[in-house]
């Protein structure tokens, strides 16, 4: 076990390990009885230090608060540290994997609900040499507690989170919708499938169901994004190995991967993580040409919806951006921090953009100015 630095200057203990053998104890402690986001679960992470980080030359970096007097675990934070534009950062598990940024902790800790400003000095000592401590999409609440990073993560991000509370019946989750004709168009674009052939909505449970679920969501993805012109992240080395080893995993799985069929064919798919009754969706796709005008991407968004409240609700999350269909389906959205702490003299230029950028939101006069100062970054 490789401890890189230890901090034991209140009523917390910090330490820095770069081996994630080192804090597995404290990470499945906090995982069951914490809060975290699917995207902080061993489960995810791990194929991402596998897969994602060797790609970027970024080391581990596993920041461990334990309560001084109990030696009871009070937040961990999976991070890595790299070089990045002529400086060393650390920053969390994410490199454009995942959609959230969240430590794991102990809602209950009085070290977080205390003098926190302390705390994260310590955690900012202990990470030391490095020159930034970086930020992104950080929400305000993790599982109805709030999320420790919101004293850090002060910069609203240019795009937001969408998630709905999913009622206990379907037909109050219809009442509630803001535009009743899309339930309408809805029952129009089910109706034209059904007319195709038989409909199918199922989650893939088999291995060889996930595999074909899987391979459908990669094929189809790879048309819609190549005819779009945009970039597909699961055409990039190394996130497909990351996605197929936590799509294909056998054990300890937190992916739910949805197909909609008609007869054989794979006509859309739905792939997303589930956490304490909270699912994550991060990737939808629709066949080819033929099946656009039945619209099979929100059909298959309608029937999880249903399959959701079928087991006792929880709340949908379309995760991270703005796309329009998410109010149609009864979305609110949640804002997302960013911020970045200074470590070091040479990070400290960096955290004069980063307040430069939170000033100038909203502020066309100095649009001209913002672009100036933002092209030192």
């Amino acid at each position: 076990m490789a401890i890189l630095e230890t901090r034991r200057d209140g009523s917390v203990d910090v330490d820095v390990f770069d081996e994630l053998s080192a804090v597995r104890e404290d990470w499945a402690a906090l995982e069951s009885s914490g809060a975290c986001t699917p995207f902080q679960t061993m489960a995810w992470l791990e194929p991402w230090y596998a897969h994602v980080a060797p790609h970027f030359d970024a080391s581990p970096l596993f920041v461990r608060v334990r309560d001084h007097a109990t030696g009871a675990p009070i937040m961990l934070l999976p991070l890595v540290k790299r070089r990045h534009a002529g400086l060393t950062v650390v920053e969390f598990s994410d490199l454009g994997a995942s959609d959230y940024q969240a430590p794991l902790f102990a809602p209950d800790a009085d070290a977080l609900r205390g003098d926190r400003r302390a705390m994260w000095a310590q955690v900012q000592a202990a990470l030391r040499p490095a020159d930034l401590f970086r930020i992104e999409k950080a929400p305000a609440f993790v599982g109805g507690a709030r999320n420790p990073l919101a004293d850090l993560a002060r910069r609203r991000m240019n795009f937001s989170a969408w998630d709905v509370a999913l009622p206990p019946s379907r037909e109050t989750f219809d009442a509630g919708l803001p535009d009743q004709s899309f339930l309408r168009e809805l029952a129009r674009k089910s109706r034209r499938l059904g007319g195709k052939g038989e409909v199918r909505f199922a989650e893939a449970r088999e291995p060889h169901e996930i595999a074909r679920a899987f391979d459908a969501l990669d094929k189809q993805r790879a048309a819609r994004f190549a005819e779009l012109g945009r970039d597909n992240i699961l055409q990039r080395d190394p996130f497909r190995a990351f996605y197929a080893a936590v799509a294909l995993a056998e054990t300890r799985r937190v992916v739910r991967l949805f197909t909609l069929s008609v007869d054989d064919e794979i006509v859309g798919t739905i792939f997303g993580l589930a956490r304490n009754g909270r699912f994550c969706m991060i990737m939808s796709t629709i066949g080819d040409a033929r099946w656009k005008s039945s619209s099979p991407g929100n059909v298959a968004m309608d029937r999880l919806v249903s399959q959701l409240i079928g087991e006792g609700g929880g709340v949908l999350d379309f995760t991270i951006g703005d796309e329009p269909y998410k109010k149609s389906f009864g979305a609110s959205e949640r804002e997302l921090g960013a911020g970045v702490l200074s470590l070091s003299w040479r990070g400290s230029p960096r955290l004069v953009v980063d307040y430069a950028r939170k000033a100038l939101r909203g502020r066309p006069d100095l649009a001209s100015l913002g672009a100036a100062i933002l092209r030192t970054r």
